[in-house]
């Protein structure tokens, strides 16, 4: 008997977009948070963080217009997962939960995204995945607020010279020779002035990453030296940098 896993699988022929591949740049975000700025035109009603055994750590939000009538609300729902692949695996999920024909393929925002239509779109960039869909009976432009929070997720924030948080702990977890493809576990702490929680950017143009109990860790795809990129993200939005080498 075919599984509801292996229908979905088929019906949007996952086995070509299921595994991510080799990229410039390659990004991980951990501890990820909504400061409810993040949209031009928009402010944040509500903001919830979810966790659950079904689901991946999730932030679940609804916004409004900054100027415009109320009739028009969109919900944004970001999903934090453990790596690129377990983002795909999600985003396939989430698909196998819309009723009548399959949601057709986009070439944007993120790195795989789909839409019903004019009112929703369900996107995949780095290891999140962000579902953005029009709640009210006045149609919000849900395409220009996914390609907004794609540029975000993306970008590399700009740095402060003061108030941003302070990045106390970088480094490998364990002294170890780099080997492509073995994971090397990173130790990475901050703290934000105010005391708000600190969510993390981490780029490569050289590694993967992916969270291993709880812990980012980084996994070589080619031999050489590597540099590391962390953003710590306040909850101002003031963010600082580190860089870390590895050989």
């Amino acid at each position: 008997m075919t599984s509801e896993r292996e229908h979905r699988s088929r019906r949007y022929n996952f086995a070509s977009w299921q595994q991510a591949g080799k990229q410039d740049e390659y990004l991980f975000i951990w501890r990820f948070r909504l400061s409810g700025r993040e949209v031009n035109g928009w402010v944040s009603h509500r903001l919830q963080s979810v966790e659950s055994e079904a689901t991946p750590p999730a932030i679940i939000s609804v916004w409004r217009p900054a100027r415009e009538s109320a009739a028009s609300l969109i919900s944004i729902d970001i999903y934090e997962t453990e790596s690129r692949d377990a983002a795909r695996a999600h985003l396939l999920v989430l698909l196998g939960e819309f009723q009548g024909p399959p949601l057709k393929r986009l070439d944007a925002p993120g790195a795989v995204a789909f839409s019903p239509g004019p009112s929703a779109i369900l996107f995949a960039r780095a290891n999140l995945v962000v579902f953005v869909r029009s709640v009210e009976r006045e149609l919000a432009p849900v395409g220009q607020v996914a390609d907004q929070l794609d540029r975000q997720v993306t970008s590399h924030p700009e740095v402060v010279e003061a108030g941003g948080p302070d990045i106390r702990t970088f480094r490998p977890a364990v002294s170890t020779r780099l080997v492509v493809g073995r994971p090397i576990p990173l130790l990475l702490e901050a703290q934000d002035p105010t005391g708000q929680p600190v969510y993390f950017k981490l780029f490569s143009r050289s590694g993967e990453f992916r969270l291993e109990q709880g812990r980012p860790a980084y996994v070589p795809v080619s031999p050489g030296s590597h540099e590391i990129t962390v953003y710590a993200v306040g909850a101002s939005g003031a963010a600082t940098r580190r860089a870390l080498s590895v050989e």
